[in-house]
């Protein structure tokens, strides 16, 4: 088994809303391991809240967690198997 083979959408880091959830789109998901802190606009002046990153741009950043997925933890029991799976 390959480290592509395990989804964001069972790692217990990864955030998400009940309609993102429900509907499975990539767009949904948050990293809570990837924080983007607060911002100023210098030309506007305007503050950007700090937020979490997608998933997708997390498993890009090999610092966090990378496309070997380094950073995965199962969210819930029966996804402990898929990760031992992957560590032989």
């Amino acid at each position: 088994m390959n480290p592509e083979q395990l989804k964001c959408h069972d790692c217990v880091h990864s955030r998400a809303s009940f309609l993102a959830r429900l509907t499975r789109t990539s767009f949904g998901y948050r990293c809570s391991l990837d924080w983007r802190p607060e911002q100023v606009d210098q030309v506007t002046g305007r503050t950007q809240p700090g937020y979490y990153a997608f998933c997708s741009s997390t498993r890009c950043d090999s610092a966090i967690c990378g496309f070997a997925a380094k950073a995965w933890t199962p969210r819930t029991k029966k996804d402990i198997f898929t990760l031992l799976k992957v560590q032989r």
